[in-house]
């Protein structure tokens, strides 16, 4: 739990020296319960409880607005959840809210992102939300095929999600991204090659690709998803391989290690991706579950609404648990976004920033990646750490071998 110290100049002393902020607003409400989502969320048909919640959002923008009033927000984006559950009116109001309390210097100007479940997203709110300033819509497809969309209960045409990038498109939306999930229960190559066929022609300015995490335990709507239906290791690499062969050869460009752009989507691009977005270094989440982050510190919010309501209503900070980031962390953070967002790493220049000896520092995980590199997969010199270009999916792969040190190595 958080130390009951922790006040209002703890967190403003902790964004000192931040030149620009990413705003990210959790909205928890879903309609439906899917079964692979590991996100925190309040599954209900009844509104009275998002209205609820509005009003607690607000007084927590109201709250941090003072504490960071003089930093220019450069990114917002409304996350869940399902934003889109919201109504026309509540979105309205809630980004009001922000534009009164938080410095938002051109809002034309900076990314506005939504996201959104094509189940239940009303087409009309679309320009409504173009109106108000939303440049990005994100799309979450997961899957085509049937018996895949009927293991994970979410259930969506090809037909529709055309429909609605059309709309987006026509009312001005910069942006839209479709998300496609890997791994998931009954997929197979087959199923997912035309699955990834469809999403091609679906024509969209971006397309980002997720691996599913199978964690029941954590997670309890994924325990309706039997292991067994699972894809094999196998099977997830020829998956993980697809993704980069289709859309490179389609002529889509690769971003980072799971999102790529259309080439006529660049003179558009508002959305950096988080290992791009120089930003996210001081990223204030509002919201229950929300995470706050600083180059030092991470904050996470309650995840349940009665804590976060008790604590708002006191005029409280919302924050349950408080983590300080060791210079360790912080390397291999570091370390990850260049691996994820550039494919490569240089390793004099990294040892130089950090003050390491690179090779020694990573010895561990250098003798792990030998056998990769052996199998052509990656190259490496003195100086440079590379994933070779026509092996980039298994880029993540070789990001989670840095991820976090062993007890040996502390």
């Amino acid at each position: 739990m958080y130390p009951l110290s922790l006040g209002s100049k703890d967190i403003k002393r902790a964004f000192d020296g931040a030149s620009g902020l990413s705003l990210y607003i959790h909205i928890p409400f879903c309609r439906d319960l899917c079964y692979f989502c590991h996100s925190n969320k309040i599954v209900t048909r009844q509104y009275g409880l998002a209205s609820h919640y509005m009003e607690l959002l607000c007084k927590e923008i109201q709250w941090y607005g003072q504490i960071v009033k003089n930093i220019p927000v450069t990114k917002l984006y409304l996350t869940g959840g399902t934003p889109t559950y919201l109504t026309h009116q509540d979105i309205e109001y809630l980004l009001n809210q922000v534009k009164s309390h938080f410095y938002l210097q051109n809002i034309g100007d900076i990314p506005l992102s939504i996201e959104s479940d094509p189940r239940h997203l009303d087409e009309d709110l679309i320009p409504e939300l173009v109106q108000l300033g939303f440049t990005d819509l994100s799309i979450g497809i997961q899957d085509f095929e049937p018996n895949v969309q009927q293991a994970i209960h979410r259930t969506c045409s090809p037909e529709r999600i055309q429909m609605l990038i059309e709309r987006a498109k026509l009312c001005g939306m910069k942006t839209v991204n479709v998300d496609v999930m890997v791994g998931l229960p009954n997929q197979t190559l087959s199923s997912f090659q035309k699955t990834l066929d469809e999403i091609i022609q679906l024509n969209a300015d971006e397309i980002s690709v997720y691996h599913y995490q199978h964690e029941p335990e954590r997670f309890p709507s994924q325990k309706q998803i039997e292991r067994q239906q699972l894809p094999d290791i196998e099977t997830k690499i020829q998956l993980a391989q697809y993704v980069y062969q289709a859309l490179c050869q389609t002529g889509y460009d690769v971003l980072s290690a799971d999102h790529f752009t259309h080439p006529k989507n660049k003179k558009n691009m508002t959305n950096q991706t988080p290992y791009q977005d120089p930003t996210t270094q001081y990223q204030l989440g509002l919201g229950t579950s929300a995470t706050t982050r600083t180059p030092e510190r991470l904050w996470k919010n309650h995840e349940d609404i009665q804590h976060y309501s008790q604590n708002i209503r006191n005029g409280q900070h919302a924050i349950k648990l408080e983590y300080g980031l060791s210079e360790d962390e912080r390397i291999r953070e570091a370390l990850l976004k260049s691996i994820l967002s550039d494919f490569q790493v240089n390793k004099g220049l990294f040892s130089r920033l950090w003050n390491i000896d690179f090779d020694h520092y990573f010895a561990r995980e250098l003798n792990l990646l030998k056998a990769i590199e052996k199998d052509g997969l990656i190259s490496q010199s003195k100086d440079m750490l590379k994933v070779n270009q026509s092996e980039l999916w298994i880029t993540p792969y070789i990001a989670s071998t840095f991820e976090k040190a062993t007890e040996e190595d502390n």
